[in-house]
């Protein structure tokens, strides 16, 4: 998993050759159990390296998820959503492969 952790968006995108990134609302997603599982993982290794006093051993999903709704990115080439954490002082962005996550249907109010 820490090949795909990157510093920064702007660092993932460029070494992937991404230039269409566009900024989207985590409460305007959808993401599939497979994606949580892999958010999961993910903040699990990045507390551990980076806030050992905040790792806990049973990382609640939803814990798992707040900790990469920093910053969405939607990559329109791929379909790929980009999510990223700020922690200890840097950026780590995961990508969501296009069939892992999806737009919220809209609510209306009556």
């Amino acid at each position: 998993m820490k090949s795909k952790l990157r510093k920064t968006a702007e660092e993932f995108a460029r070494r992937r050759g991404i230039s269409h990134l566009h900024v989207i609302d985590y409460e305007d997603v959808n993401i599939s159990a497979t994606a949580v599982s892999s958010l999961k993982r993910a903040a699990g290794q990045l507390l551990a390296d980076y806030a050992p006093s905040a790792f806990e051993e049973r990382l609640s999903p939803a814990k798992a998820v707040a900790l990469f709704i920093d910053r969405l990115f939607w990559d329109e080439a791929t379909g790929e959503l980009l999510m990223c954490s700020d922690l200890a002082e840097r950026s780590f962005c995961l990508p969501i492969p296009k069939d892992h996550w999806g737009l919220r249907a809209p609510a209306f109010l009556q």
